[in-house]
């Protein structure tokens, strides 16, 4: 009886294994688009803040546009390579995430054995019908509704 329970519970941690790598992927993940995020939020402070300086030390309104058009092409550069980070990181967690499907995937199916599926059992047939097996079309009082 303990035999079949300690196998249970070795097929157990071994279906369910990659569930903790599952747990370790969601993780790391998150901590990338955590960062990533703390990234952008300090380009637009750093935006917001070089936009105030520009107001504050303007001398014409040409200077004035020529460095809001600076700091926007600026800030611009770094949205886009932010992005693109963005990007790659979804990418990787993407191909990670069907990596990890496979693996438990192939697991689950490893721990698991194949039950062999009963005989249907045989269906129950009238005793009149036993001996005449077409008794329902050769019957008088049979008469189909369509």
């Amino acid at each position: 009886m303990m035999d079949n329970v300690n196998d249970f519970m070795a097929n157990a941690r071994k279906a369910f294994e990659p569930v903790g790598k599952l747990g370790d992927m969601g993780s790391s993940l998150f901590e990338k688009t955590v960062d990533l995020n703390v990234q952008i939020a300090t380009d637009m402070l750093n935006f917001t803040t070089n936009q105030l300086e520009a107001i504050a030390g303007f001398e014409s309104p040409t200077q004035y546009f020529e460095t809001q058009q600076k700091l926007a092409s600026e800030y611009t550069e770094r949205a886009q390579s932010r992005a693109k980070a963005y990007y790659e990181t979804l990418q990787e967690a993407g191909k990670a995430f069907t990596g990890w499907t496979e693996e438990a995937t192939a697991a689950a199916t490893e721990a698991v054995t194949p039950v062999k599926p009963k005989a249907a059992p045989p269906r129950f047939r009238h005793r009149s019908m036993i001996s005449q097996p077409d008794f329902r079309l050769r019957s008088p009082r049979f008469r189909p509704f369509f």
